[in-house]
């Protein structure tokens, strides 16, 4: 995922890719992207990011999505720097992903 700027609005977006050699030669992972996209485009909650849209790049047909960038630390910084998270703080990420989960079923 990697973070931009809407040049127009002026706001931080984040932009993920269905990438690699693999989505290139595979149709059905590209499918499954185009699938999840839409499924988050679906989705209203505080704990899910809203999906601005979706496109392919070029002639490789490189799918992404552009999504409104949610503030905050990234779990994956907080485990790199702290290797085990406190309990509360831990109980409080699984129950954020418990309720998007739940949201989405």
């Amino acid at each position: 995922m990697f973070r931009a700027t809407e040049i127009n609005l002026g706001r931080d977006v984040a932009i993920t890719f269905c990438d690699g050699l693999e989505a290139r030669r595979s149709e059905s992972l590209r499918k499954r992207f185009q699938r999840e996209s839409q499924l988050l485009a679906r989705l209203s909650h505080p704990n899910t990011p809203c999906v601005l849209t979706t496109g392919d790049i070029g002639p490789l047909g490189i799918p992404y999505m552009i999504l409104a960038f949610l503030e905050g630390p990234r779990l994956r910084d907080e485990l790199t720097s702290k290797k085990i998270l406190d309990q509360s703080v831990a109980i409080g990420v699984m129950m954020d992903l418990l309720a998007a989960l739940d949201a989405a079923h």
